[in-house]
């Protein structure tokens, strides 16, 4: 299963309403229009994993979520500051980080740490990228340097893999949200 089921976005709607009572939030905006996830596919210059897009089409256009929650699409209707294509352009043009290709930071969660969805994944693996880890070294971890998603990488120790999948990051979301922040 790679899509978002009636019974994960009632989840979905039920945590996120469970995280906003007794705050004083603005509303979330509304859905993105598929016009508006094109123009994104567009910008970036490829394709978002289908759950993705489910999300935004059918429940809002970011600002909730982990963290500080799911970066926007650019809209007219909801302008935001921080979006997914500003986010991946800056992280694209970093110097001396060489960000892998087609991932997309997704959520902020604070520092130098977003979760991004690998978009060359059939499923839209979730990877935690740390900046502040780019000093460490294969010795000052404790798992083999096979197990990282980006081996290769200048500073391979900036990415941990947090769920196989899309879907299993949001129904992990759901049950717990303090796993995803947990290292593995």
């Amino acid at each position: 299963m790679n899509h978002i089921t009636d019974q994960l976005l009632n989840g979905i709607k039920a945590k996120v309403a469970g995280d906003r009572r007794g705050t004083r939030t603005p509303a979330l905006p509304g859905p993105a229009t598929r016009g508006e996830l094109a123009g994104m596919e567009a910008r970036l210059g490829f394709p978002l994993p289908e759950p993705l897009k489910e999300l935004y089409r059918s429940f809002a256009n970011g600002e909730f979520g982990p963290g500080q929650g799911f970066l926007g699409i650019p809209s007219r209707k909801t302008p935001h500051r921080e979006n997914l294509a500003k986010t991946y352009r800056r992280f694209s043009r970093r110097t001396g980080l060489r960000w892998p290709v087609r991932l997309l930071p997704i959520i902020y969660c604070g520092g130098d740490v977003y979760f991004c969805v690998d978009c060359d994944d059939a499923r839209g693996r979730i990877i935690v990228f740390d900046g502040d880890l780019a000093d460490l070294g294969p010795s000052d971890m404790s798992e083999p340097r096979s197990k990282w998603p980006y081996p290769g990488h200048p500073y391979p120790a900036c990415f941990r893999v947090r769920a196989r999948s899309f879907v299993d990051f949001l129904k992990m979301w759901i049950e717990d949200e303090n796993k995803l922040f947990r290292w593995l």
